[in-house]
């Protein structure tokens, strides 16, 4: 993170909880979520979760990224009267102009000592050693992840080795870091979805960027 740089921490299994109560660049506060307040192991309202992360987004200025990581399936279980899908996801980031990166960690289930509220001993003890997983069952990420790959404007990653995250996430905050944004002005704001391409001259260069964008009309009253 950078000194301008505001962040919340998310975890979801049986509830979806986001702290502190508001953005925050305090890095040990963060540091503190996240080795001491996420969650038991449990479900996996994967979708859910990222639309209540673009809810806390709604009011912030600059760049708004949400940055989701599991290591499963999107499986809210039954209990939730609502549950949100991935088209609603996908367009609900087109008009509300979010960026979503994905990372999926494939290996063994179980995130040994990770998702523990109170685990590990010292301030800031370091992640679990190894592949960070305590059952032996394999599982996959959601396939459906990928969704979010660079030409919607995020991207996707996924890893075998709890190993490489902390590069991973170095690697998405240093591309956000980096970024230019290109804009112009539509011929009408019909209120409609219309389709958009980037593309660069430069050979080996990637353009990450949205395939549509909506013309939202001036708000009245």
């Amino acid at each position: 993170m950078l000194p301008a740089d505001k962040a919340r921490i998310g975890s979801f299994s049986y509830r979806i909880q986001v702290d502190p109560r508001t953005f925050t660049s305090d890095r040990d506060e963060l540091l503190r979520i996240l080795y001491k307040e996420l969650q038991e192991p449990g479900p996996t309202p994967l979708w859910n979760a990222v639309s209540v992360g673009m809810t806390a987004l709604l009011r912030q200025d600059g760049r708004r990224v949400v940055l989701v990581f599991t290591d499963g399936a999107d499986r809210p279980g039954t209990s939730r009267s609502t549950n949100v899908s991935l088209g609603d996801l996908m367009k609900r980031a087109r008009e509300e102009d979010v960026m979503v990166y994905a990372v999926g960690l494939a290996g063994r289930v179980g995130m040994g000592g990770m998702g523990r509220r109170g685990g590990g001993g010292g301030r800031y003890p370091p992640p679990p050693g190894g592949g960070g997983f305590s059952s032996g069952r394999t599982q996959e990420p959601d396939r459906d992840s990928r969704s979010w790959r660079p030409n919607r404007g995020g991207g996707y990653f996924e890893l075998e080795s709890t190993d490489d995250l902390g590069s991973t996430f170095a690697r998405v905050a240093d591309e956000l870091h980096r970024q230019y944004a290109l804009g112009f002005s539509p011929e009408k704001l019909d209120g409609k979805t219309h389709r958009l391409e980037v593309r660069v001259k430069r050979p080996g260069m990637t353009a990450r960027a949205r395939r549509s964008y909506v013309a939202t009309p001036p708000r009245t009253g």
